[in-house]
């Protein structure tokens, strides 16, 4: 009966601190869409990549991060994850900043690499024994600047980037659990509740938008997480996890790469290159593409499960992998109309 109780209480913290984190946010994103359209705060649409009808509000990020900030200061306690929030203030700024004025890309990229030493000074990367620090430091400063920019480039489409930042959020909740970091998850439900609120807003049609504020803000928080869990337990190959649970946005950063190369195209100019325009091009509805990224991002959550905690054999897993990426290769390599 006590095992039970205790059960239940540890269940209510998390819903209880999911509920508080939404009906806060939910509230701050309405505030915050009304000051964007009243100073017009909005992005407009061009007839070429930004194909809305009309403009729609910015500082959707921002309603984030504040409900965010406020949510933990309620509810977290005094832990080593809050540390998190001075870099990530940081890329929110930045972001902010762009939405506003129109960085250029190396003055961009020149903060986000700020931020990423900003993490690695506050303790934020690998430590992996087999491998000599400058390697820890160099490879975190790396993934830091991959995760941010995919989350940023994958923000091309009503609740696109916010769907996807919620399934990796919930893959590294369940995890937290699993691993028993509990700090974490708490963490991790207060991230996704205000996540889901903003979600609420930003689905097709979208009345507010994250802004590059939103997105640098979340990809640092998705870049972060994952090198706060400790993947290897079990078996060394678990590092390999959070690769597997964000295989969507790295991929769709490396094509974007590849595919603007190819082109001639620099690979930091916007073009209809994104996964989600080819799927559009085939007669995906919005709704669909978000579906369907819910789908590939449970069916990557079980292989890196069964990855981390050894289920099934490293050789049916590559398997499994392989079949993610012929599914994923299959639609994107079919013409447009």
């Amino acid at each position: 009966m006590q095992y039970e109780m205790e059960f239940f209480y540890f269940y209510l913290k998390f819903i209880s601190a999911f509920c508080i984190a939404f009906m806060i946010t939910f509230y701050l994103v309405a505030a915050f869409r009304s000051f964007a359209l009243k100073f017009n705060i909005t992005d407009r649409p061009d007839g070429n990549l930004k194909k809305h009808e009309q403009p729609v509000a910015y500082l959707g990020g921002v309603a984030v991060f504040f409900g965010f900030v406020i949510s933990l200061a309620i509810l977290y306690p005094n832990s080593k994850e809050i540390f998190l929030l001075l870099p990530l203030t940081f890329l929110l700024f930045l972001g902010l900043l762009d939405d506003l004025v129109s960085l250029s890309p190396f003055i961009k990229f020149a903060g986000q690499f700020l931020a990423a030493i900003g993490f690695v000074k506050l303790g934020f990367y690998l430590s992996l024994d087999y491998l000599p620090w400058y390697l820890n430091i160099g490879f975190s400063i790396f993934w830091y600047l991959s995760v941010i920019n995919a989350i940023n480039l994958v923000d091309i489409m009503d609740g696109l980037a916010t769907s996807l930042c919620i399934a990796s959020l919930a893959s590294f909740f369940i995890f937290s659990i699993l691993l028993y970091q509990n700090a974490l998850a708490l963490f991790l439900v207060i991230l996704i509740g205000c996540a889901v609120a903003f979600l609420y807003y930003n689905r097709e049609p979208a009345s507010i938008y994250l802004g590059d504020a939103g997105s640098l803000f979340l990809g640092g928080c998705i870049a972060a997480i994952p090198l706060l869990i400790d993947w290897t337990i079990i078996t060394p190959l678990g590092i390999f996890a959070p690769l597997i649970i964000l295989c969507i946005p790295l991929l769709e950063i490396s094509q974007l790469v590849l595919i603007r190369t190819y082109k001639g195209i620099p690979f930091y100019k916007g073009s209809r290159d994104h996964f989600a325009h080819y799927l559009m091009y085939n007669g995906w509805s919005k709704i669909a593409i978000i579906d369907y990224v819910y789908v590939l991002s449970i069916f990557l959550f079980f292989i890196s499960y069964w990855l981390v905690f050894e289920v099934v054999s490293f050789q049916r897993l590559t398997i499994l992998f392989l079949f993610f990426l012929i599914i994923w290769a299959f639609f994107l390599l079919k013409k447009k109309p």
